[in-house]
């Protein structure tokens, strides 16, 4: 046998399985889930808003992107507030929920704005 032969590593060992990756969201604790989810919501929501303003034409259509964005800031705020009571939040978590709750309440204001205009002008 020459040389070759003895530094080519065997067919026979079979390789160490691969250990399988943590999902980014395994570590996080329950309350920043909650909040994570709030704010990819009203993320949603004000992408929302935005696209019912532009596109529902007429005088009623921004009156009706206003009650819809407004019943949903409202109802996923109420939700997000009864599941994260009673827990301790961080500092971080804390400014989380802040921001969501701002994203929010700019896509309400910028609807309530819409509506008022197309009231006026139209």
């Amino acid at each position: 046998m020459g040389r070759r032969s003895r530094n080519r590593p065997s067919t026979d060992t079979a390789r160490p399985a691969k250990p399988q990756r943590a999902r980014s969201t395994d570590n996080l604790s329950p309350a920043r889930k909650v909040i994570a989810g709030y704010l990819a919501a009203a993320g949603v929501i004000g992408v929302l808003t935005l696209l019912g303003i532009a596109t529902l034409a007429g005088t009623f259509g921004p009156i009706i992107v206003f009650v819809v964005v407004l019943f949903a800031a409202v109802g996923v705020q109420r939700r997000v507030a009864s599941r994260i009571s009673g827990t301790d939040l961080t500092d971080e978590d804390r400014l989380m929920r802040l921001l969501a709750t701002g994203v929010l309440l700019t896509a309400v204001v910028l609807a309530f704005v819409s509506a008022v205009v197309s009231l006026v002008a139209g």
